[in-house]
């Protein structure tokens, strides 16, 4: 039976009934005399049931106990849904702002040095470019128009591990779950414009080899690269399962 108001009511209006009608019975069947002795009969029934009342005042203080832990339980599950949906709503934020820095890095899709923007494509087309490259095995041509275009590309690279340290502070001091904080990660990066992992590709397989030092030159060129390619494995590594 469910606990309700309605059923409380019920049960305290059935045992006034039944003290009433117990009290009647006992008033028409027994004279004075009989009436004493049969109370002191009912005197242990007294005690037991004035004990099953505090059994019953016990049960109910637990039964508000276990609910009042569910309340709690509800508004940690709450909070934590709340805390969710906060910081997920600022991941797309930033994931918009970074696929719109992306998206706005032209590349010089040919030999030529010069700075004329107006005939720089975008990411997709000269990624996809690459790609026609190396199905026709034309790795030189690859090579020169990933050197060409190495400051743009690392440009790109910087842009997004600074979104990416953002994104790791967020998720650090909102105190997740290991679990919650991959899932998030890996949301983060995969919803990332899909061509930057293509690029990165094609600059890491035609990235000069790190010089031996000789000189104070090569020795900026050697520490540039080392740069570089760090840069790239924290992109890489950003949604990896420590």
């Amino acid at each position: 039976m469910k606990i309700n108001r309605r059923n409380i009511i019920l049960g305290i209006l059935l045992i006034i009934l039944l003290w009433a009608i117990s009290g009647i019975l006992i008033y028409l069947n027994f004279d004075n005399e009989s009436r004493g002795t049969l109370g002191d009969m009912f005197g242990a029934i007294n005690a037991l049931f004035s004990g099953l009342a505090l059994f019953g005042i016990i049960i109910s203080i637990l039964i508000q106990q276990k609910e009042l832990n569910y309340q709690r339980q509800e508004l940690e599950e709450t909070r934590l849904e709340f805390k969710t949906n906060r910081i997920t709503t600022i991941l797309f934020k930033q994931l918009d702002y970074l696929n719109k820095v992306i998206d706005e890095l032209t590349y010089n899709p040919t030999n030529k040095t010069e700075t004329n923007t107006a005939v720089n494509v975008s990411i997709e087309k000269f990624v996809s470019n690459l790609d026609k490259l190396k199905e026709n095995d034309n790795l030189n041509r690859i090579k020169e128009l990933v050197d060409l275009n190495r400051k743009t590309i690392i440009k790109s690279v910087e842009r997004i591990n600074i979104v990416l340290e953002l994104i790791e502070n967020v998720l650090k001091t909102n105190n997740l779950e290991s679990n919650d904080i991959a899932q998030m990660k890996k949301l983060f990066i995969g919803n990332i414009n899909p061509f930057i992992f293509p690029l990165l590709s094609h600059y890491l397989e035609n990235l000069n080899p790190i010089p031996e030092v000789v000189d104070e030159i090569t020795k900026i060129e050697k520490d540039l690269i080392a740069y570089e390619l760090n840069e790239i494995m924290k992109i890489m590594d950003f949604a990896k399962d420590k």
